[in-house]
């Protein structure tokens, strides 16, 4: 009955058919059982929904913590974000 994590502002880049994403908020009393990576999945599932190619996040330069987490995930860095292919299921054949 209570929130433990959240996506903000969400949004597509048709230009580079990329899913943006400005912050992914875990709870403090939540952090290292798998909420962030349940919400990544479900982001990263909605970009590959969309057909997008990525997903870009921002992320403070300052933040190791959450850029240790990303990298882990396979996010590397692309500018002033982090960025990652989405994998899209071939549903041909």
């Amino acid at each position: 009955g209570r929130a433990v994590g959240v996506t903000q502002s969400i949004t597509d880049d048709d230009a580079l058919a990329e899913l943006v994403l400005d912050q992914l908020v875990i709870a403090p009393t939540d952090e290292g059982v798998g909420v962030g990576h349940r919400l990544l999945d479900w982001v990263e599932g909605y970009g590959c929904s969309r057909e997008l190619r990525a997903v870009r996040i921002a992320v403070e330069p300052g933040n190791e913590r959450a850029r240790s987490f990303y990298a882990r995930r396979g996010y590397v860095e692309a500018g002033d974000a982090l960025i990652r292919d989405i994998a899209h299921l071939d549903t041909e054949g």
